[in-house]
């Protein structure tokens, strides 16, 4: 895929990152969009935060054909900034792109945005979602991304929870010991989104969720982490809504714990019946998270 030029934003993060040295690694040139104290500028970075006016011309340009809007501001916890800045500033992004020539659109969103879902962060996802099938644009809910080995997990939720682990023997379990959980490899993912980028891509116009169909409970989860890392931990069980009062007492507080209230709505109201159909209509596999640990 010569001679595409792709702009991702959040690329200091750790899906951006991600995602934009994989396209590079597969011969897509690579604009990251990201904070101005994240990198310099230049002609494959660009300084960028969500929410405040695209830059006119920036696009253009740098000649871009694609665009993977990956960037989300996690710190922001009222309705109304997430309003402002996620979803305003996100639907401003995207329609400057297209403005500048920009064919393709790829939203990252969450398999936490679906019809009915009550957390903040899945509602934000779900109205730009709506505007990027609207403009035939691509939408991927990717599951709880991970990356292997465990030891060397630093990003994302994902992240926060290894750390968790490797740092204390004793950890919380919220709410029900089945609780399940959808699992992607962060390298699943990429190749997702890489197969999104050929122009004659048989993705469906739906969204694509990307999540693994070997589903596992929480506390499963947790206990191979452990098991992996080589820890002796003890769980202890605590009512979600105990641990969620906790965390917007600490939002309020202005303490900052590295887990957000929101987390919690979303993990305990999830989507009850994901459509995990759609990679595999694209012809790609996904991993599953127990044998990535072997």
């Amino acid at each position: 895929m010569k001679g595409l030029v792709c702009a991702v934003t959040g690329a200091s993060g750790y899906l951006g990152s991600s995602l934009a040295s994989y396209l590079e690694e597969n011969e897509i040139s690579v604009v990251r969009m990201s904070r101005p104290t994240a990198g310099k500028a230049g002609e494959k970075s660009l300084s960028f935060i969500l929410g405040e006016s695209p830059t006119p011309g920036m696009f253009r340009e740098r000649n871009v054909t694609a665009l993977v809007h990956c960037a989300y501001d996690f710190s922001l916890t009222t309705r109304r900034d997430i309003q402002k800045v996620n979803v305003d500033g996100s639907l401003r992004l995207i329609d400057a792109a297209l403005n500048e020539g920009v064919q393709k659109v790829v939203f990252i969103s969450s398999i936490s945005a679906f019809e009915g879902c009550r957390s903040l962060y899945g509602q934000a996802k779900l109205a730009v979602e709506k505007r990027i099938l609207e403009l035939k644009g691509h939408v991927v809910r990717p599951g709880l991304i991970y990356s292997t080995p465990i030891k060397s997990a630093n990003g994302g939720m994902f992240g926060r929870i290894c750390h968790s682990i490797l740092q204390s023997r004793l950890i919380p379990v919220i709410g029900s010991a089945s609780s399940v959980q959808y699992l992607v490899h962060v390298e699943d993912l990429c190749r997702v989104v890489l197969a999104l980028m050929i122009p004659e891509s048989a993705a469906p116009a739906s969204p694509i969720v990307v999540a693994s169909d070997r589903l596992i409970g929480f506390h499963e989860l947790l206990e191979l982490i452990a098991s992996s890392a080589k820890r002796s931990v003890r769980f202890v069980h605590i009512p979600w809504r105990a641990a969620w009062l906790g965390l917007v007492l600490a939002e309020r507080l202005g303490i900052h714990t590295g887990f957000r209230s929101d987390s919690v709505i979303a993990f305990i109201y999830q989507d009850p019946h994901p459509d995990l159909s759609s990679v595999q209509s694209m012809g790609l596999t996904l991993r599953d998270f127990r044998e990535s640990l072997c």
